[in-house]
């Protein structure tokens, strides 16, 4: 875990610059794709996002692409490890949830045994024994997200991450 290097104009730096995306055409639609997905993660944050500790911890975030809620404790996800279950809470159609992927369970539900590496790996989306969603990063600078603009299947190196928020192009 990194403690973030934060002063006033950095926040709002950061929280400003996460409606601006500069990212590449969002690829095609998304066909048959409903339910719990991969939308976002982060492998070398450095204060792009902090979690209740201030901590600049990596995350996965989920989003609900479904018409109904989804119930995450139905699922668990995994990077090249074990799987480990998710928490349970409904996540209501469109609704997105942020997990912090430090390696700290201690810290409560919403923070992963594991951590990403910015080398690039794996993370894996189960329900019960079903993949449900496997997305295979490449390397990630540092506060760089992979993420899934709203609506397409194609993922795409974005400059500025926005976790728990819509993914725009």
């Amino acid at each position: 875990m990194r403690r973030a290097r934060v002063a006033g104009s950095q926040i709002f730096i950061a929280i400003g610059m996460c409606g601006l995306t500069g990212c590449q055409d969002p690829g095609p639609p998304v066909r048959g794709q409903s339910g719990l997905v991969i939308s976002e993660l982060v492998a070398d944050n450095d204060g792009v996002y902090l979690d209740e500790a201030l901590e600049a911890d990596d995350y996965v975030e989920l989003t609900n692409l479904g018409p109904g809620p989804v119930e995450l404790s139905d699922y668990a996800i995994a990077n090249d490890g074990g799987a480990q279950p998710l928490p349970r809470k409904a996540l209501a159609p469109g609704d997105t949830i942020v997990l912090h992927a430090d390696d700290s369970l201690k810290q409560g539900p919403y923070h992963l045994g594991f951590r990403l590496s910015a080398r690039g790996e794996s993370v894996h989306l189960r329900k019960g024994r079903s993949g449900v969603d496997d997305v295979t990063y490449p390397f990630l600078a540092t506060n760089e997200s992979y993420f899934r603009p709203a609506g397409t299947s194609e993922f795409q190196i974005c400059r500025y991450p926005t976790p728990g928020r819509r993914n725009e192009t």
